[in-house]
């Protein structure tokens, strides 16, 4: 005769929680979150014995049906002190998605001191100011005017400005937020502040930035190579219509510069397009220049001798 098995609705509750606890977190669980569903220590125990949970750091466990990536490691290092810990830096560019900043390290503020775990860079604060943190995508993280704040002392300046071009172009932050963290936090001195500051002087308020990587680039070799500044992402209408929008422009000397990188320019329609845009400008009275990735990292001074041509100013080097 079968005896049907009467349910556990507090267990299979708990089950639940704990379920969607894991799912939220990465595959991750502290013991005081587990004690709030209603785990007892013993049963935490017997779910480590029973190998459904193991230890991964000091405080944190780990789901071993889930895999180990970089957002569970950085969740980790945030739940071994909650409340006290916060991606940043290089990690936190990374979470932020700024460009030219990959998940390839563990980064962290903490404003307690914490014992080291290996692979886990920790940095320590004396507080961390409310505005400058939040919660994405599950994790704990420094809001991006501090992360471009803390990223200037770790990374080199043309690092630096390709992500802020990115934070900036993309809304992740405005440069009056941007300044006022510099100033609250910038101190003479500190590693990568007059960096920064340099970076946020050349572009005013309203001005549109660099969309790319390599419009980054041609910022850095214009100013390297002493011309003036070109405005960037110009449209141009007619009518009240669109009908271009361009990379750089020299208004005064009717003057065009486009980057071409693979991204928006590989496939057939857009260099069909690119086409249309160019006729349309010349046929207008503008000079249009194009340069490659190539033209950029290997034959600087080629770009900046075709630049000063089209500008009237004499060039500095003999093309090849």
């Amino acid at each position: 005769m079968l005896i049907a098995m009467r349910s556990n609705p507090f267990k299979e509750r708990q089950e639940s929680q704990f379920a969607h606890l894991l799912a939220s977190n990465y595959g991750l669980a502290t013991r005081n979150q587990l004690r709030k569903i209603g785990f007892t220590d013993s049963r935490i125990q017997r779910l480590v014995a029973s190998g459904r949970l193991e230890r991964f750091l000091p405080g944190v466990l780990r789901s071993t049906s889930a895999p180990i990536t970089w957002e569970m490691q950085a969740l980790a290092g945030c739940l071994r002190n909650p409340g006290n810990v916060w991606l940043s830096h290089r990690s936190a560019a990374a979470h932020h998605g700024f460009t030219g900043c990959p998940k390839d390290r563990l980064e962290f503020l903490a404003t307690r001191r914490m014992g080291s775990a290996r692979g886990y860079l920790v940095h320590f604060v004396g507080e961390m100011p409310i505005c400058d943190v939040e919660v994405i995508r599950g994790i704990p993280v420094t809001a991006p005017a501090r992360t471009l704040l803390d990223l200037a002392a770790v990374v080199d300046e043309e690092t630096l400005e390709i992500a802020l071009d990115d934070a900036l172009c993309t809304h992740k932050v405005r440069l009056p937020r941007l300044r006022w963290r510099l100033d609250q936090l910038g101190v003479r001195g500190k590693p990568g502040t007059a960096a920064l500051r340099r970076l946020l002087e050349v572009r005013g308020d309203g001005a549109m930035v660099p969309t790319t990587i390599l419009e980054t680039k041609l910022v850095r070799l214009l100013r390297s190579g002493r011309l003036p500044v070109a405005l960037a992402q110009h449209r141009f209408r007619e009518d009240g219509n669109l009908v271009a929008r361009v990379d750089f422009v020299y208004p005064e000397q009717r003057v065009v510069i486009e980057v071409d990188g693979t991204r928006w320019h590989a496939g057939r329609r857009a260099r069909v397009k690119d086409a249309e845009r160019d006729n349309f400008l010349n046929l207008k009275g503008w000079t249009v220049l194009r340069f490659s990735w190539f033209d950029l990292v290997e034959r600087p001074e080629y770009v900046l001798d075709q630049i000063r041509c089209a500008l009237g100013i004499e060039p500095l080097f003999v093309s090849n």
